[in-house]
């Protein structure tokens, strides 16, 4: 019995393809696709979003007046108080 080839789209160009050991770039579908996404993220156009961490919040609110402070501690605080 042979088994079906898992098909799959390119992320970088939406061609199908079937998703193999046998193919180095995968889950690409060339060395071309391949390339251009590591182009993506070396040039930044793909970021992965990070929150800011406790010390960069302090950082940010110490140069705050009182009005700015209020509305940065409204956006950046959770809507419900810890318990």
């Amino acid at each position: 019995m042979t088994e079906k080839a898992l098909m799959v789209r390119c992320p970088s160009c939406g061609v199908e393809h079937a998703y193999s050991t046998e193919n180095p770039y995968r889950p690409f579908c060339s060395k071309g696709c391949k390339a251009i996404d590591l182009g993506a993220w070396a040039s930044e156009s793909y970021r992965v979003e990070a929150k800011p961490t406790r010390e960069e919040l302090l950082e940010d609110m110490e140069k705050l007046d009182g009005v700015e402070l209020e509305q940065f501690l409204l956006k950046n605080l959770p809507d419900t108080p810890p318990q």
